[in-house]
Parts: C-alpha cells; sequence; structure tokens
C-alpha cells in the first residue's frame, strides 16, 4: 500500500489533503505553502539492517527507498534507478579508530547533492505526468550544479537554477555557468535566502501554473528520500553487533541530517544526531533556548553551502516532533524540545575554527577536508567534550577542490583536481536582481522563447575537401525561436552585415521550414537571429545560422529528432544559399568535435573525436570571399599524386582526432589541391602563413572557403605570438583583420 504525504502546515492552514508521492514529487511545494511528510516511517527490523552489511551502495538506497515507494514504483524500475544513480563509489575513512568520514563526493559534480539529484531524474523520467515541466531550483553552490548535471539533456524539462551572484566560489561558478542546454544558471543580486524565497514565491503564484513549476531543493521531498540511504549504509559498513552510533552532519537547509533523522525513525540505531551549524546558528541557538529566530540577513561564511539564515526543512523537524513551522520561520505550535534534545545536539562552528580544524587534520592524518566536512569534525570534538561513544561517522559533503580558496588560506597547498572538475570552462549566466517580479517576468518570457547557440566551424580541415570539419568555441550565432500558429517568419536580425528576413532566402528561415517538414508539424515558428559570425568568413556563418535554428524547432516541438537527423534540414539549408550540398562546416556546427562525411549519397557522417591540447588561432582579414567564387575557380583535374597525397593526410588527420593525438594532426595539416588555388584569393597569404610557422605555428590552413586562416599549436604562449604576428603581415598588405586564440567545441548546438 502507498504511503501518502501531508503539509506541514496541516494544523493551521485548512489543509488537510493527503497526496500520493507522485503528487508530491511534481507539486515540490504543498498548496498552503508547507513542506510535504509522509503520513507514516516505515521500518527496518534489527536483522534487515544488519544484513545490510557489505552490500554495495545502490542496493542499501535500493532497499530503503523501496520502503517508502513500494506502492508508487515497480521494484525493478527502481532498481534500475538506483543503479543507475549510483554508479561511483562511497567510500568510508578511518582516519582515527572508531571516527570514520563518509566521503559523499566522489559523483559526477564532486558533491553529496549528486545522490539525491540523480535519484530525482531516475524518477520524474518514470513517472512525470506531463509532457513538459520546469525545474525551479535554489542554491548556495552544490546543489545546482548536482541538478543540472541530473536534469541536462532530459527532453520537455527546463531548469532554472538560482544562485546567490557573491556567495558561490570560482569553481562552483563555473560549473553552474558551463551546463547549459535546457539547464540555466542565474545570477542572483543577494543571498541563498532571497533565492530561496523566490523559489517558494513562484510556487504560491497561479500565473505561473503554466510553466508547470516543480522543485528539485530540499523543499522536495524526493530530495530527501535518498539521503536517508548514506545513514544506513555507513552504519552497516562501522557498526558490529547492533551497536548504537553518532552521526556529525554539516548541516545548511536541513535535508541531509533530515534524512539521518528519519533512518533513526526507521529504526537505525542512531545514538545522537549532530547537527554541525556554521555561524549561521539559529538553530543550536533554539535548541539551547527553545526560542526561534531566523538570522536575517544570513550570515557569509567559509562552508558556503551553509549560508541559510532559515532552513526550509526545519519545518520537517518541528512536523516529526509535534510543531508547525511556516516558510517564513514563524512558529505557530512548538515542537517536543525536551524530545528533540534527546535525540539531537547541535553546535555552530566559526570560520576561524574551520580553518583551525582543517590544518589539525592536516596535521594529525595527511588528508584534506573541505569546509562543510570541517564544521562536522569540529562539532563531534565539542560533543565528546561532554559525551562518550563508541563510533562515530562525519559526513564530507564535497570535494576540497570546490574551495581551493579555503584549503590554500588553511594549508599553503592547491588541493588536487579530481577528474570530473578538470575540464570544466566558463559558461554563461543571466543576472537578476532579488525581486521577485523581475523573476517572474523572466521565466513567463523563456518559457514562450527557445535560446540556441550554434559554434563556428572549420570546414575542408586541410586536406579534407567537403569531408572533414570541426566546431570552435567563442564565436557563433545566435537564434531565439517561438511557437506560431503557421509558417515561419524572421522578425529581427543583428548583423553587421546586411542580411535577407525572407526565410526562404535565409539559411535559419530555410532550416526552420526544414526542420518543421521532417517533424510533420503543420505549426510554425518566429525567429529573431542574432549573428555572432561575419558573413563570408570562412567560420561556417550560414552553417551557424542553420543549425542554431533547426535545433531551436526541435526543442519547441518536443525534441522528437537528434542531432545526427537535423544534419539533413540544415544541410539543404546550407545548399540552398551556396549552392553546394555539403556538410563538413553543418555537422560540427550541431555535432561539436571533429566529424568526418563518408559520402553524400546517401548522407553519412560520423564524430571522430577531438585533441584536448590544441590550439587554435583564427585571423580573419577584413575580405569577402564567397563560397560559390571559391568553389568557382577549383580546379576539374588533379595529378594522381596529388590526390594521393591529399587522401593519405586526411586519414591520418582522422586518425589524430579520433586518437586526441595533436603531433599526428600537426604533421598532417597539408594541402596540394585546393590550398594552392584558394589562396590567390586571399591578399598576403603566403606572408602570413610564413609569418606564422616562424613564431611557432605546427601548420597553418585556410579555414572553409576563407578568408580566415587558422594556425595551430599546442602552447598558449605561442598562440598569442603567432595571432600578432598573422595580424601584423596582414596589416603589411594594408588589411585589417580580426583575431582570436580558441579551441575545439565538443558540443556544437546548444540551448542557452
Amino acid at each position: 500500500m502507498s504511503i501518502l504525504y501531508h503539509s506541514t502546515n496541516r494544523d493551521f492552514s485548512g489543509f488537510k489533503d493527503r497526496v500520493t508521492f507522485k503528487e508530491a514529487l511534481f507539486t515540490g511545494m504543498a498548496p498552503d505553502n508547507g513542506l510535504f511528510m509522509p503520513d507514516n516511517i516505515p521500518q527496518f527490523s534489527k536483522e534487515q539492517i544488519i544484513a545490510m552489511k557489505g552490500k554495495p551502495y545502490q542496493e542499501v538506497a535500493f532497499e530503503v527507498l523501496n520502503k517508502f515507494l513500494a506502492g508508487d514504483i515497480e521494484e525493478k524500475q527502481l532498481r534500475e534507478i538506483t543503479a543507475k544513480a549510483y554508479n561511483f563509489e562511497v567510500p568510508l575513512e578511518e582516519p582515527e579508530k572508531g571516527t570514520y568520514i563518509l566521503r559523499l563526493d566522489k559523483g559526477p559534480t564532486c558533491s553529496f547533492k549528486d545522490f539525491a539529484a540523480r535519484f530525482m531524474a531516475g524518477i520524474m523520467q518514470r513517472l512525470n505526468p506531463k509532457e513538459s515541466i520546469t525545474i525551479l531550483v535554489a542554491t548556495s553552490g552544490d546543489t545546482g550544479s548536482a541538478i543540472g548535471e541530473a536534469f541536462r539533456g532530459i527532453p520537455g524539462t527546463r531548469v532554472y537554477i538560482l544562485y546567490p551572484e557573491d556567495e558561490v566560489t570560482y569553481v562552483q561558478k563555473r560549473q553552474l555557468d558551463s551546463i547549459g542546454g535546457n539547464v540555466k544558471a542565474i545570477s542572483i543580486k543577494g543571498k541563498f535566502d532571497d533565492c530561496q524565497k523566490l523559489v517558494k514565491e513562484a510556487f504560491a503564484d497561479s500565473e505561473l501554473s503554466s510553466l508547470s513549476l516543480t522543485s528539485a531543493n530540499s523543499i522536495n521531498i524526493a530530495r530527501i528520500l535518498p539521503q536517508i540511504a548514506y545513514y544506513f549504509y555507513a552504519y552497516a559498513n562501522t557498526a558490529e553487533n547492533f551497536e548504537s552510533i553518532v552521526f556529525s552532519v554539516p548541516s545548511g537547509n536541513f535535508g541531509n541530517s533530515l534524512g539521518c533523522e528519519i533512518a533513526r525513525r526507521m529504526g537505525l540505531p542512531v545514538e545522537k544526531l549532530i547537527i554541525a551549524t556554521n555561524e549561521n546558528n539559529e538553530f543550536p541557538e533554539f535548541l539551547n533556548t527553545g526560542i526561534y529566530q531566523k538570522i536575517e540577513p544570513s550570515r557569509k561564511c567559509l562552508s558556503n553551502a551553509m549560508n541559510v539564515g532559515n532552513p526550509s526543512n526545519l519545518a520537517r523537524y518541528f512536523d516529526l516532533y509535534g510543531g508547525n513551522l511556516d516558510k517564513d520561520g514563524i512558529a505557530h505550535k512548538m515542537p517536543d524540545l525536551n524530545e528533540m534534545r534527546k535525540h539531537i545536539f547541535s553546535a555552530a562552528i566559526s570560520d576561524e575554527e574551520t580553518i583551525e580544524t582543517i590544518r589539525e587534520f592536516y596535521r594529525k592524518y595527511n588528508l584534506i577536508i573541505e569546509p562543510h566536512g570541517a564544521v562536522a569534525v569540529k562539532a563531534l570534538q565539542k560533543y565528546s567534550e561532554n559525551n562518550k561513544f563508541s563510533k562515530a561517522v562525519c559526513i564530507e559533503t564535497a570535494d576540497p577542490a570546490k574551495f581551493p580558496e579555503t584549503i590554500e588560506k588553511a594549508l599553503g597547498i592547491t588541493p588536487s583536481t579530481p577528474h570530473q572538475l578538470a575540464n570544466i570552462n566558463d559558461g554563461m549566466h543571466d543576472t537578476l536582481p532579488a525581486d521577485y517580479n523581475s523573476l517572474k517576468q523572466y521565466l513567463l518570457h523563456n518559457a514562450e522563447w527557445v535560446k540556441v547557440f550554434a559554434p563556428a566551424t572549420i570546414g575542408n580541415i586541410g586536406p579534407g575537401f567537403d569531408i572533414l570539419g570541426m566546431a570552435v568555441k567563442g564565436l557563433g550565432d545566435i537564434v531565439e525561436a517561438r511557437k506560431t500558429d503557421s509558417g515561419v517568419k524572421i522578425t529581427h536580425i543583428e548583423s553587421k552585415a546586411e542580411l535577407s528576413n525572407d526565410p526562404e532566402k535565409n539559411t535559419a528561415g530555410i532550416a526552420a521550414m526544414e526542420t518543421l517538414k521532417l517533424l510533420g508539424e503543420k505549426g510554425g515558428v518566429e525567429i529573431r537571429l542574432k549573428k555572432g559570425l561575419p558573413l563570408g568568413s570562412g567560420l561556417g556563418s550560414s552553417a551557424a545560422s542553420a543549425a542554431a535554428a533547426a535545433y531551436a524547432v526541435n526543442i519547441l516541438y518536443g525534441n522528437k529528432l537528434s542531432k545526427d537527423e537535423l544534419i539533413m534540414p540544415v544541410t539543404k539549408a546550407e545548399e540552398a544559399v551556396s549552392g553546394g550540398f555539403f556538410a563538413d562546416n553543418t555537422a560540427p556546427a550541431l555535432l561539436g568535435g571533429a566529424i568526418l562525411i563518408r559520402t553524400y549519397e546517401p548522407l553519412d557522417v560520423t564524430k571522430i573525436g577531438s585533441i584536448k591540447n590544441l590550439k587554435i588561432i583564427l585571423v580573419t582579414p577584413d575580405i569577402v570571399v564567397l563560397t560559390k567564387e571559391a568553389r568557382g575557380i577549383l580546379p576539374k583535374d588533379v595529378p594522381m599524386q596529388d590526390f594521393v597525397f591529399n587522401m593519405a593526410n586526411s586519414c591520418m588527420i582522422t586518425m589524430a582526432f579520433a586518437k586526441g593525438d595533436y603531433d599526428l594532426f600537426a604533421r598532417s595539416l597539408n594541402d596540394r589541391i585546393i590550398e594552392p588555388v584558394r589562396s590567390r584569393l586571399i591578399k598576403g597569404f603566403e606572408d602570413v602563413k610564413n609569418a606564422a610557422l616562424s613564431k611557432g605555428a605546427d601548420g597553418v590552413a585556410i579555414s572553409g572557403s576563407g578568408p580566415t586562416l587558422f594556425a595551430i599549436t599546442n602552447s598558449s604562449e605561442k598562440a598569442e605570438k603567432i595571432k600578432n604576428a598573422m595580424v601584423s603581415a596582414f596589416a603589411q598588405h594594408g588589411i585589417s583583420s580580426e583575431s582570436i586564440v580558441t579551441e575545439m567545441n565538443n558540443e556544437g548546438a546548444k540551448q542557452i
């Protein structure tokens, strides 16, 4: 029989209904602004808990979650969700006999938030009752990146992440801003409490009902349930003979510690739950005095995920102990404080104590702990001053590499970077004031419009005429699109050059029409185009517009087509304006990375990989070379020896991208057929090429049809010198140019 869920505001709001797990999952908050709680907490027997010993984490998680969800989702499906969600290690370290550190930082974003986020993504995909949903989440750093990563690319799902502008670390900010796709990061000019308040206001606003809003914050009960499993797993791998143990949990919004409280009520022998806070000490003060006073504004501390002055989940604690606390921090009924004090100890840890604990821990054990873990360790030390215990587990919530500034301050060293964080790049975000109306208008506008970026490309790579292309970072076109009843209209173009807004003469319009045709849709689309690429540059300008438009239309009409399937309508659009059917620029604009075209009859495209250490210097002279002109001067016949040479080098370039081999790519960037002819259209070509080579470039070639030239190196220092030399060489011929040092783009077209 399914467990039903009630609102924490039930005793004073008038809302007495019970809802199913699915309703609680997709509603997020109760209609009376309360939080959902299970009517009854299922139990484990002593024997069942002992039997968990030695089981992998995903199995323990399944057993815990199945207790709550047995009536809502089939066992087989739940096993599949937990197996997929928890495909990483969950280490327990014992730096000192009887004291353990539970490392919850091995997931894809190096944070404990991965556990709940990945479960939520899996369960929502299985139970989604609507065609599309909008997830709105507030984050103090780690929640946002975990939710964004978990829900990235899920069809029919939009994710908006609100984070406090000045209270996330540089690493956390890069994580949030770089997710992209259906995930949008929004920097709020305020604190985490402001972000959380905005989210709650949005859920209470009936005018946003069309967005199908749901929450991925810990206000959602589906964020709480997965966190119960930590404690059963830690207990099963530390305790003997069903002994009682202590858990010390760093706490901000109290969702993590609530998992421990519920685990105790399910039968886990928890001797004491230590709720460790930073200088936002509203709960320790409440436990000591019996008076709840939220901290407004919240205090900025090194353990930034805990900078919460009014924890949402405290309302759930009140509920469990017979009280009522509303979203504004007003107690309508006090909980049983004596009972609460019996099971919970709480301590506030200062920034100074946090730093000293990191230092002490490193001196004693040669182990680095991050600020939140340090708060938990220090709180356990304070508890031990007046209490004895046999075993204790402290929770480490994130990898130290996410807090390099704090670790460097404490230890004078830079923590090593885990592979999950090694390749994150600067991304994009929007900024809003801490004002609800601004957020509301933003959500309504973005619900109507889809915004897509497609990158610049280098086609005809070296000897790979019409068959080799790659996407590059930093340059590209943007298309905004929304549904209409019929037809394709281009209502706005932002471009340095004049472009037709006739959809039959613009690649964006043609690609949109071809995509609608392929989808079999009778509806239409309105397009706004922002050109970031100059026309006739050889950087796939028309291809980028077409790719962005096709991708946007596909999103608007349900994401029914893969990127591979979109190549054909985009290439048809390119053909209509350039006079040739070729995909060495359209395919990488969509797919990202490097691509190889086997044949055009039928079109057969393969993404062949990328080269990580490849620095690309792009120099675009103020010369116009039209694709039709560049193709019109090509030779009709070529010597066999030149054909064989180009073919061999094309094969080697393909291998280079497949293997990620920079040296092989550099050796193979040679063209005896196309470049000698097309270079005549680019004034100063030989001088510019030689200038680049003289400064250490390992290869120079024409991008696409030209006039842009690209040079390659694996040295950032050399790249700047090469760029300046190429610009100077063009200038000596009286030609101004634009230049950039960039890298490969591996994403291709993406929603922004």
